[in-house]
């Protein structure tokens, strides 16, 4: 692919405690550099953009796509041509693996306008990094066949810690070939859903529905349920850290990055409405 041919570099270099995941924005300065604490280094050098995406105020047939093509060079080594795409519900396409990393596109922008062209120096593009974990390895998808308790979520690097005397909990039950269903509670409400995951841990939730209770205390506990739910059917990705903590980043409606930090805990540790009530009192929310 050689159309809208674009060096796309990061703004600055990223230092990375090894397995989170890191967001990294693009412009046009330089490659973009990150370097883990344990010595390893990982640079990211973008050749080309090809942007057929459905452009605002147009009428089009197909949505269409965005696809950048990255030369990726670990501790030396290069791997060139890497294309990564964002097209709807084709969320697979928008991971790559090179080298033991798992390099997740999240947004490219500015997203085409009918009335005016996209410059080359106008575009930006956003990607999560992180290593691939020896359990994601050996174990597949079975690592998140287990009830996970919400620590913190929000904005990477910013993250808030969950109210401590509400506990907001996701269950998964994935097959083999990666597809399945998550239940939980938002601390209040209980909920279910679908999920589908591809080996490079791109993952998509969809049909989510909710009981539809309200509850007074712990004090703030409805508000951070309303921000948990609208954040789900947002998440793009799965980053195992060890074999008991659980990071998955989101994308928000400003086209920034958010991780949920999830902890391993035992099924009779974990606050939520039972999967009884969870169906009897099943919505959309």
């Amino acid at each position: 692919m050689k159309t809208l041919p674009i060096v796309l570099g990061i703004l600055s270099t990223v230092g990375a405690g090894f397995c989170e995941p890191v967001d990294t924005q693009f412009g046009f300065d330089r490659p973009a550099t990150i370097e883990w604490i344990t010595g390893e280094q990982i640079e990211i050098e973008w050749n080309d953009v090809l942007d057929s995406r459905c452009a605002t105020g147009a009428t089009c047939v197909w949505e269409g796509e965005v696809t950048v093509s990255v030369d990726v060079v670990v501790d030396g080594v290069r791997t060139e041509d890497v294309e990564i795409t964002l097209h709807g519900s084709e969320f697979a396409r928008a991971v790559a693996w090179v080298d033991g990393y798992r390099i997740h596109l999240a947004s490219v922008g500015p997203y085409p306008n009918l009335d005016k062209e996209t410059q080359r120096s106008e575009y930006v593009a956003t990607v999560v990094v992180s290593p691939v974990t020896d359990a994601e390895l050996h174990d597949g998808f079975s690592v998140l066949n287990t009830q996970w308790r919400l620590q913190a979520f929000g904005k990477i690097g910013e993250e808030t810690q969950t109210l401590a005397t509400s506990q907001v909990s996701i269950t998964f039950e994935v097959s083999d070939i990666g597809r399945g269903s998550i239940r939980g509670s938002g601390g209040c409400n209980g909920f279910t859903g679908s999920v589908e995951a591809v080996p490079t841990g791109a993952i998509e939730i969809s049909n989510l529905g909710f009981t539809r209770m309200a509850c007074g205390s712990p004090t703030g506990v409805m508000e951070q349920e309303d921000r948990f739910f609208a954040e789900l059917p947002n998440v793009i990705g799965f980053t195992m850290v060890g074999a008991s903590k659980l990071i998955m980043p989101f994308t928000t409606s400003d086209d920034e990055v958010g991780t949920m930090i999830f902890d391993q805990v035992a099924p009779t540790a974990v606050a939520s409405a039972s999967w009884a009530q969870v169906k009897s009192h099943l919505g959309t929310r």
